[in-house]
């Protein structure tokens, strides 16, 4: 069996065994051929550089991914109306939504002045005792019925298109803001984001006006807004916006470049993208605990702020999806690449299952051989740049993930290469087949 071993796995399988092991290996008991020399004497500061190597290009990862959500998810008009979408049907954004604006609707319409009118009305000298007699009453059935009409306004479908409308429009001004500039419907009010709801006002006075409580024609245009976020320090988190938003391209390329560096540095290649992949994986795991510590920070300070905590959270858990779900689409597809390199040591297990791996790609190509199929050169061609077409599909599925960073595209891609790797050992194995064939006949 040891004819049929893959090359590239055993240099570092022998590199990777003690010096017994090795000597063992090469069947003659001799210590490790003189070019090994050498590169023992430089592998303390290889190991060094490729550490340093490996970590930076960790950290840009994790950047990458920050970057391509703001570039992808905040700062895209398209994506982000399909992400905030949904929120016209969050409970807790529709309840906060109905409370700011009965507030003000209720406020404009001026209960007391009404209630007076009404008292005066009846043309009795108590005038001041009726109104006084019908205030509690008249001011309850007002702010139930503005309520009530509200609350089915948001909950209709035309809420939905206008707070869809009203999010395309606003999109580019709340990027302004995200950048560093107010507007005129999503500005900044100290380390507070607010949405304008002003046009909701409009609907609802419309709608009072046509139920036929016409004194509400009297409303005039104003200006509601409604608090969503509080973030501190909002200018530096400004400045984190523009910088990622230019680098989101380059990030990627420079992580890649970096890790392929420091697993070409490293004395053993599978073990310094072992470690690399294990390193991705704690720093993704750091990620997630840093968003949740984050979370929990921003609903104590929205609560201490008495906003509404609800509605806070909604809009925070929705624009924050996406993220969270590239971080966790990055740590699968680290966990999966860690495992599979362990796999391809030395180790007992990683050697079982290359056995049985290496006699199912040979029992595949022995049936394959007995059809009439032929591939020409391209069994010879896969012996020779086997290696090299896994490593494209691996840096195809890596840009495929960052384009779209979700659990199911990181299993999906993981399956992909794996499945890309069997394919490649079985076309090898049809090479060896083929050059086999003269001698059996």
């Amino acid at each position: 069996m040891r004819d049929s071993e893959p090359p590239a796995e055993r240099p570092d399988a022998l590199r990777d065994r003690p010096n017994g092991s090795t000597a063992g290996q090469t069947g003659s008991g001799s210590p490790p051929p003189p070019p090994l020399l050498p590169r023992s004497r430089h592998a303390g500061w290889r190991w060094s550089g490729a550490i340093v190597l490996l970590l930076v290009a960790g950290l840009l990862v994790a950047a990458s991914v920050a970057a391509r959500y703001a570039q992808k998810e905040i700062l895209n008009t398209d994506t982000y109306v399909a992400t905030v979408a949904p929120l016209a049907s969050d409970a807790a954004v529709q309840n906060a939504v109905t409370i700011r604006v009965s507030s003000e609707v209720i406020k404009q319409i001026d209960v007391p002045k009404l209630i007076n009118d009404l008292a005066a009305a009846t043309g009795r000298p108590n005038a001041d005792a009726i109104a006084s007699a019908i205030a509690g009453p008249v001011n309850g059935a007002v702010e139930s019925f503005v309520q009530k009409t509200v609350a089915t306004f948001v909950q209709s479908p035309q809420f939905q298109t206008l707070w869809v409308n009203a999010n395309t429009a606003a999109h580019t001004q709340l990027s302004a803001v995200l950048t560093g500039e107010d507007t005129e419907v999503v500005k900044t009010e100290g380390n507070q984001i607010v949405l304008e709801v002003g046009p909701i006002v409009a609907e609802v006075k419309q709608r009072l006006i046509d139920s036929g409580l016409s004194v509400a024609s009297k409303i005039p245009s104003v200006s509601v807004q409604v608090p969503v976020m509080t973030v501190e320090d909002l200018p530096r988190i400004q400045s984190y916006v523009n910088l990622l938003d230019n680098l989101a391209t380059w990030l990627p390329i420079a992580a890649l470049i970096l890790l392929a560096l420091g697993i070409w540095l490293a004395p053993l290649h599978r073990r310094a993208a072992l470690i690399g992949a294990i390193m991705i994986a704690v720093l993704m795991i750091v990620v997630l605990i840093a968003l949740n510590a984050v979370r929990n920070a921003y609903t104590n300070e929205v609560a201490n702020k008495e906003l509404n905590v609800p509605a806070a959270l909604a809009l925070y858990d929705t624009l924050l999806h996406f993220l969270v779900r590239a971080v966790e689409a990055l740590l699968v597809v680290s966990i999966v690449a860690a495992v599979w390199l362990w796999l391809a040591g030395p180790g007992r297990v990683g050697t079982f299952v290359r056995r049985w791996g290496r006699r199912a790609e040979g029992w595949a190509a022995d049936r394959i051989n007995r059809t009439t199929w032929r591939f020409g050169p391209v069994p010879r061609f896969v012996g020779h740049y086997g290696t090299w077409i896994v490593v494209v599909a691996g840096v195809l599925a890596a840009f495929a993930l960052l384009n779209s960073p979700t659990i199911a595209t990181a299993l999906w891609l993981s399956i992909g290469v794996v499945l890309v790797m069997i394919v490649i050992g079985i076309l090898a194995r049809l090479r060896q087949a083929g050059a086999r064939e003269p001698v059996t006949s």
